[in-house]
């Protein structure tokens, strides 16, 4: 939807109050017979003033992930904040992710970031959720695009594990420290990271049709990169079991190869990250 009238003239640059088609991004809860049962719009609840100078397009939100929250031991101990249902949302122009309260529509929760200089371009914060390593934190794919705050942040991207209560960082990958590592692993659109149940996580890069694995201590355990004429990108990806569905049981098992890095692999970093809680 358009940023209607009304709002556009709450604007204090004139030449953003006057642009057509500014773009309003809305979250809907639809039913399967196709009824609105909530939604929220962005105008109504965020600042129009606030958007990106490095990226002055109509589109100055660009929601590309919301997330009802999981059951998590912080509503657990008491923090309403985080109450199950409630929306997490990435805003990836704001440079910031954020929570909606889903009763009163109010944001309760928000995090810029503070790594170096802080969220640029995020996609896809999700919720750990319980029995998961790491669960109640927030993982989200800092993707380094157009840095907002710190210039050191353009060109590199990070995953971040986040503690929401005290908002600190838990863990972080980058890829590389440009020495031990030279590899530095960067995707300026897109992107995905998913906690897996051996406490290792997923992501991908999306620009090089990539997908990988990574312990907590920086090692690569597992890779895979598409063809790079295929101008289908990577953006997601999932790991499931042979038998998620009735399809896939009724098929044979599937012939597993191990895989022998070559001797030039670097995937045992000499300066690991490690967790902090």
């Amino acid at each position: 939807m358009y940023v209607p009238d009304a709002a556009r003239l709450r604007i204090s640059d004139p030449e953003r109050r006057k642009m057509n088609g500014l773009q309003s991004d809305c979250i809907a809860e639809v039913t399967p017979s196709g009824a609105v049962v909530w939604d929220w719009k962005s105008h109504d609840h965020l600042d129009l003033d606030g958007w990106c100078r490095n990226d002055p397009s109509s589109n100055w939100i660009h929601f590309n992930h919301i997330q009802p929250l999981p059951e998590n031991r912080w509503y657990d101990a008491g923090d309403l904040r985080f109450k199950p249902g409630n929306i997490l949302v990435s805003g990836r122009s704001l440079g910031f992710i954020f929570i909606i309260e889903k009763e009163t529509g109010e944001i309760v929760w928000r995090y810029y970031g503070d790594y170096n200089g802080g969220l640029s371009g995020q996609h896809s914060p999700l919720m750990i959720g319980k029995g998961y390593p790491g669960e109640g934190n927030i993982l989200v794919y800092d993707n380094g695009q157009s840095p907002l705050r710190q210039d050191m942040h353009g060109g590199r991207t990070y995953i971040l594990e986040i503690n929401p209560s005290s908002s600190g960082i838990v863990w972080a990958y980058s890829g590389g420290d440009g020495y031990y590592r030279p590899y530095r692993f960067f995707s300026p659109y897109g992107g995905h990271c998913v906690r897996l149940p051996n406490g290792n996580t997923l992501a991908t890069e999306t620009m090089s049709n990539r997908a990988f694995e990574v312990t907590m201590e920086g090692e690569i355990v597992w890779e895979h990169v598409g063809n790079p004429d295929n101008i289908e990108l990577t953006m997601c990806a999932r790991r499931i079991p042979y038998d998620a569905c009735p399809q896939l049981a009724a098929l044979p098992k599937p012939r597993e190869t191990e895989v022998v890095p070559p001797a030039h692999a670097i995937l045992k970093p000499k300066n690991p990250i490690q967790r902090t809680e």
